[in-house]
């Protein structure tokens, strides 16, 4: 690093390192959070592989079934939320349906029958724009899909390479 004799510059180096590191940081924020994800459930899989192998399964057979099972679960999961969201898609014009007979309900109940346009409410709680919602959510779910295959091979990568990586290292400082 550059050392001056003036602080001041030294302080805009130092804020203009910052600048690049907390950018570059911003930018790789999406395949940075898929390795951080894929190093926690590389973590958890390796002490259940652990297990395994102590058990007297071959390391091999251990990582097939540990990654089956992370297949399995990604995908039970994905299917309960894919379903959640077209049914609710589905049976949301109902739902408007009922908020708008309980919204008219109270407020004659309160006695606000003057005081309130029901149009307004109407405007605030619009369809389309929640039936917009959850087709975003279900295309965000689509991409956590395709986020998922690559997070399966970063683990895939982990795991066989633990036994390996410590020496890499070594070797590299």
């Amino acid at each position: 690093m550059l050392v001056d004799k003036r602080p001041v510059f030294n302080a805009l180096v130092v804020l203009s390192l910052l600048t690049i590191v907390a950018n570059g940081l911003r930018v790789a924020s999406d395949i940075l959070s898929l390795v951080l994800l894929a190093l926690f459930l590389a973590t958890i899989s390796a002490s259940v592989i652990h297990f395994l192998k102590q058990k007297g399964l071959p390391v091999t057979l251990a990582l097939v079934l540990v990654l089956s099972s992370i297949v399995g679960t990604i995908g039970l999961i994905s299917i309960i939320v894919s379903s959640s969201l077209y049914e609710f898609n589905a049976k949301l014009p109902s739902y408007m349906l009922k908020l708008n007979t309980l919204i008219v309900h109270y407020i004659d109940v309160l006695g606000l029958g003057s005081k309130i346009d029901i149009s307004h409410i109407n405007e605030l709680f619009d369809v389309s724009s929640l039936v917009g919602y959850s087709t975003i959510a279900l295309n965000e779910l689509s991409s956590l899909l395709g986020n998922s295959v690559v997070i399966i091979l970063l683990v895939a990568f982990m795991l066989v390479q633990r036994k390996t990586f410590v020496h890499k290292m070594e070797y590299l400082s």
